[in-house]
């Protein structure tokens, strides 16, 4: 089909939203979950000539957000992370928010200088000009990832797309560590196990309830303006430019 043979002015009409929003109901309550179902996350990141950007990351949770939809928006679910424990650290109470890996992130200005030296200022300094916007999806890898992948790009010097490429790591439970081990050097793998580390190959690791080493999705502008993407090639995602 052509462009000009898509009805994109009724498709875009706000009336035929809200109609469709009202098929989908307010309640999914009798849902299900199957054998096999995820509850995956979305990042996506947008980024225009001028520089002005967005980070965006949404998450319904499990089992598929919290049953309730409003205008067609299924309501997340992090709040099942509260305990009605009242001795526990996450005990729900008021004004206070549940534990949650959600990081849609950005930085204000980028340098491939030494991480050890230079991060701090690079991501938290703020000199009014737009670097990067960036995330990884997956559960706990997300702060994991998200470390990985800043220090491939401002400690390595990698552009976004290496920097997604680099094999990844993820630390489970007490000393364990989920390591893409099918590009990894052997003598690393042996390393980790020597110092301790007990090693999770990555075939064992996608066995279990679908595990993965996350998503990311990078744009960095340049100090000279040139925009730069990359899109995580272990899971579905484009960069694209126009």
């Amino acid at each position: 089909m052509k462009d000009e043979e898509i009805p994109l002015e009724s498709k875009l009409d706000e009336a035929y939203a809200r109609e469709r929003a009202a098929d989908i109901g307010h309640s999914i309550g009798d849902y299900e979950p199957k054998a096999g179902d995820t509850a995956n996350t979305v990042y996506l990141t947008v980024v225009d000539g001028d520089g002005n950007a967005v980070s965006m990351l949404g998450s319904g949770y499990q089992p598929f957000g919290s049953g309730l939809v409003v205008d067609g928006f299924t309501l997340q679910n992090h709040g099942t992370s509260f305990s009605l424990d009242p001795d526990d650290a996450n005990a729900i109470e008021p004004r206070k928010r549940p534990y949650h890996t959600l990081i849609p992130a950005m930085s204000s200005r980028g340098s491939a200088a030494r991480l050890s030296a230079e991060l701090r200022s690079a991501l938290l300094a703020d000199d009014g000009e737009f670097r990067g916007s960036f995330g990884v999806m997956g559960g706990s890898t997300m702060p994991q990832g998200h470390l990985q992948l800043l220090v491939n790009m401002f400690d390595s010097g990698l552009n976004p797309q290496a920097a997604i490429d680099v094999p990844r790591f993820r630390f489970e439970e007490g000393r364990e560590v989920a390591l893409e081990t099918t590009r990894l050097p052997e003598e690393t793998v042996e390393d980790l196990h020597d110092r301790g580390h007990e090693i999770v190959l990555e075939s064992e690791f996608f066995e279990p309830d679908a595990h993965h080493f996350g998503g990311a999705q990078f744009i960095y502008r340049d100090s000279d303006g040139t925009v730069i993407g990359g899109s995580e090639p272990r899971r579905d995602g484009q960069a694209i430019g126009f």
